[in-house]
């Protein structure tokens, strides 16, 4: 019989915690306020069944087919957290519990459980702040209640702290780490005080850059020293890492009187492990001391952490803090509170400190301005797509020459986003209406739109700046859309927009062949140059247009196309996937009699009935993608 742990809470460290141990081949007890709400449970169904499909080991899916998929998720349970099916608890080995940052909230929680459960059950709380000795406090059975603390992202931190307060049982303490090893985690035992070690030391930093930001710093010079190595030589950084080594050190006297207590090295360990940071709070303060700070870089800075751990989380942790420990934690910082309060929280709504696509406005030496549009993503996800098309429907009350959109180092569309797209049409046909309507807004912008694409420029990256009217490269950059290899086709204009810039052959050539990838050069962009400056960026925006996209005749004969098509189709290891026909319909019949609106929605209608008939194909096309292995289509 598979061991049985039950985890309370379906957020975002809920169901990754539950991913964890169905990974591990535990049956899981998901519970939630389910009851009410079924639409809530179904999004969380969807969002554990994608966990699964893209689960690696050894660069090999877990779950290679939709059947494994199944398997694993039978032995997974959703109940609504009801006192009735708190009865279940009984059944399992212990009780992860990752709800809501509140103490009264986790009360409640622990009071409920215990009004039906006859026995004690080892309760593990994944508190991020909260003194686990408060949280006993609500028990009748003080001993069964431990703090079980995982780090976000949950698959790719491998700390676990565990929390002990003075009366914990060690066989609840045996069982968490039992628990933290079984699915290949690091379990570090550390001093029940507010925030834990990681958090204590670490919500510091936080605190003091906001203060920093609330006098007026600039928060993207104190990221940018933390990352290159400069913070020691930064007034401002150093504040911050002093605040941090500040925190060490109080720390060494705080837990004297606690039941766990950590040594200077193990402190840095354990800080390290929780943080990625390039050494530990007393690591750090050596290196101060020595003048050897520019070894040391970050792989991100405070303000950049923040807007990943969510802007909101870091307020809502600061106030915890302080609800503890009132002389010792001030306001969270006016910053915090005001985007948290603007629902701007960092990279999970895509807009904090930093945005997914960033926008300013650029004076040129005439006078006249135009604006500059920032990519910062790497792939570009739905929600990215969305924000897109808002900056460009903004954009269109500005008194602007035109728009510069600078996209670099872009592999295209979230491919992790897609196999949900696959498993759920209606899903895929809000997707692709999205990247169209954004495609669109670019397109039908009152002026010109110029794209300046650098490194590489894959799929969805590449045919945004098809969008555009003119497109300049840095030279070395690599262009493709790859869609056919992972059974899909281009859907975000690419058979239309390519199709009309570079002709048919060229297009088909890109399109359907599953390996072409181009160096920019003409006809696939505008210009190339060695260096994209300033004075050549004016001079270009001074004589841009918009672009004519009226249809376009096939070069040659008919019967020269249906050649070279075939030729392509002979390129694939086995079988070409049913988007390959889908795409040559698109690029044919799209772009010689259409107007490009009417192409764009052929398009988008072909590759929403891809997604409704043919899943298993994208499905085997982005497995073999994550494998890194030649595809085997079947044409379903």
């Amino acid at each position: 019989m598979p061991r049985k742990i039950a985890v309370i809470g379906a957020g975002v460290m809920g169901l990754d915690i539950a991913f964890e141990y169905v990974a591990a081949g535990f049956e899981v007890l998901i519970f939630d306020k389910f009851g009410s709400n079924p639409a809530f449970q179904k999004d969380k169904q969807d969002k554990m069944w994608r966990l699964l499909f893209l689960a690696l080991k050894n660069r090999k899916l877990v779950y290679p087919t939709d059947e494994a998929i199944e398997a694993a998720s039978q032995r997974i349970t959703w109940l609504d957290s009801t006192p009735d099916n708190f009865r279940r608890l009984a059944e399992c080995e212990a009780v992860i519990e990752a709800i809501f940052e509140d103490i009264a909230v986790k009360h409640k929680l622990i009071r409920e459980i215990e009004s039906v459960c006859d026995a004690p059950v080892s309760f593990l709380s994944n508190t991020s702040t909260l003194m686990v000795r408060l949280l006993a406090e609500a028990s009748k059975w003080p001993e069964r209640i431990m703090g079980f603390h995982f780090f976000n992202p949950v698959r790719m931190m491998k700390l676990i702290e565990g929390i002990p307060h003075d009366r914990t049982a060690e066989d609840v303490i045996e069982k968490a780490k039992e628990l933290a090893l079984a699915i290949g985690k690091k379990f570090e035992l550390v001093p029940d005080l507010p925030g834990f070690l990681v958090n204590r030391l670490l919500l510091p930093m936080i605190e003091r850059a906001g203060n920093l930001l609330d006098a007026g710093a600039d928060y993207r010079k104190i990221d940018e020293v933390f990352k290159s190595g400069a913070w020691g030589e930064n007034f401002e950084a150093l504040q911050i890492i002093n605040s941090h080594i500040a925190a060490a050190h109080s720390f060494l006297r705080e837990q004297e009187k606690s039941r766990i207590k950590l040594s200077r090295e193990k402190i840095d360990e354990i800080v390290r492990l929780g943080t990625n940071f390039p050494a530990g709070p007393f690591g750090l303060d050596e290196a101060i001391q020595k003048g050897e700070t520019k070894r040391l870089r970050f792989f991100m800075g405070p303000v950049e952490l923040c807007d990943l751990v969510g802007i909101d989380v870091a307020e809502h942790c600061l106030r915890m803090l302080r609800l503890q420990e009132s002389d010792r934690w001030g306001e969270a910082p006016t910053v915090l509170k005001r985007l948290s309060a603007e629902k701007k929280l960092g990279k999970k709504t895509g807009e904090g400190f930093y945005s997914s696509v960033e926008v300013s406005k650029v004076k040129m030496a005439n006078g006249q301005d135009y604006a500059r549009v920032v990519l910062r993503e790497n792939t570009v996800s739905h929600s990215t797509i969305k924000r897109i098309k808002s900056v460009f429907d903004s954009l269109r009350q500005e008194n602007i020459e035109a728009v510069v959109f600078e996209i670099t180092k872009c592999r295209g569309a979230d491919v992790s986003e897609f196999p949900l797209a696959a498993r759920n049409p209606e899903l895929a046909k809000k997707v692709i209406g999205d990247w169209h309507a954004a495609i669109k807004s670019i397109i039908g912008f009152p002026k010109p739109v110029i794209a300046v694409v650098r490194g590489v420029a894959w799929g969805g990256g590449y045919e945004l700046a098809q969008a555009c009217d003119d497109i300049l490269a840095v030279k070395g950059t690599r262009l493709g859309q790859p869609e056919v290899q992972l059974g899909i086709m281009p859907g975000g204009g690419g058979t239309q927009n390519l199709t009309r810039r570079v002709g048919f052959t060229n297009a088909f050539s890109m399109i359907l062949d599953p390996q072409t990838e181009v160096e920019a050069e003409k006809p696939w962009v505008d210009e190339v140059l060695e260096e994209i400056t300033s004075e050549n960026l004016e001079k270009f925006i001074q004589g841009s247009w918009k672009r004519n996209r009226f249809p376009i005749r096939i070069n040659g004969s008919v019967a020269e196309a249906a050649y070279l098509i075939s030729n392509l189709k002979r390129k694939f290891v086995k079988n070409a996937p049913a988007a390959f026909a889908a795409a040559v319909v698109a690029i044919l019949a799209g772009n010689q009699e259409y107007l490009i609106e009417s192409g764009l929605d052929l398009e988008a209608g072909l590759v929403i009935k891809l997604f409704e008939q043919s899943a298993q194909d994208i499905k085997e096309g982005i497995r073999a993608r994550f494998e890194n292995r030649e595809p085997n289509f079947t044409g379903e």
